[in-house]
C-alpha cells in the first residue's frame, strides 16, 4: 500500500490510490481473533495456513512443533503499520484533492517552466551542485564517507522534465490542441 502510495506521489497518477481502500479493508477483514494475522491465508476464505516440516498443514499455530510455533513468524501484529498507512493514505488523498481544485494558471505554470529553461547550463544539463552521496569504495561494507560533487541527477531531471511537461499539456488545453 505503501508503495502504492509512493507511486501516486511521484507519478500523479490517481489510479494508484484506487486500490488501496480494499487493501484496506481486506486486511482489517483478515485480523485473527487473537488479533493478529496470519503469515499466509487461503484464497478466497481468508483462513491462516500452517505447515509443519515436511510439509505438513496443521490447522492451528498450537498444532506446530515448537520450532515451527516459536522460530518462524506464522503469525504478527500488523497493527500499527495498518494504521499508519491508512492515515498516510487519508492525508494524501485529502492532498490530492486540494491539489485537483487548486490547478496553477498558464501564467503560473510557464514562469515555472521559464525557470527550469533558465536552469540549464551551457550543454543543456540540470547539475546539482555540491551533491552528497556515498563514497565509492573497494570493499564490500560502506563505512558511511561521503564525496561531494557537481552531477546530474535523475530526480532534479525528472521534476523539471515534468514542470515542462505540465505546462505544455495546459497549453495545449488553452489553445485547444
Amino acid at each position: 500500500m505503501n508503495s502504492l502510495i509512493d507511486l501516486y506521489l511521484h507519478s500523479g497518477r490517481t489510479n494508484y490510490l484506487e486500490p488501496v481502500p480494499d487493501a484496506i479493508r481486506w486486511l482489517k477483514a483478515s485480523q485473527l481473533p487473537n488479533g493478529k494475522w496470519g503469515r499466509f491465508l487461503e484464497l478466497g476464505t481468508n483462513k491462516p495456513l500452517y505447515y509443519d516440516r515436511g510439509r505438513i498443514r496443521v490447522e492451528s499455530l498450537e498444532q506446530l512443533s515448537l520450532e515451527r510455533r516459536t522460530g518462524y513468524g506464522y503469525e504478527t501484529d500488523i497493527k500499527s503499520a495498518l494504521k499508519a498507512v491508512e492515515i498516510r493514505y487519508l492525508q494524501v488523498l485529502e492532498k490530492a484533492t486540494v491539489d485537483r481544485i487548486s490547478v496553477p494558471s498558464l501564467d503560473e505554470l510557464a514562469r515555472d517552466a521559464e525557470a527550469v529553461i533558465e536552469a540549464q547550463d551551457d550543454f543543456g544539463r540540470w547539475v546539482v551542485q555540491n551533491d552528497k552521496f556515498r563514497q565509492d569504495m573497494e570493499v564490500s561494507k560502506w563505512n558511511g564517507e561521503y564525496r561531494i560533487e557537481d552531477r546530474i541527477s535523475s530526480a532534479l531531471f525528472n521534476r523539471n522534465v515534468k514542470v515542462l511537461c505540465d505546462y505544455m499539456e495546459a497549453y495545449k488545453r488553452v489553445a485547444g490542441k
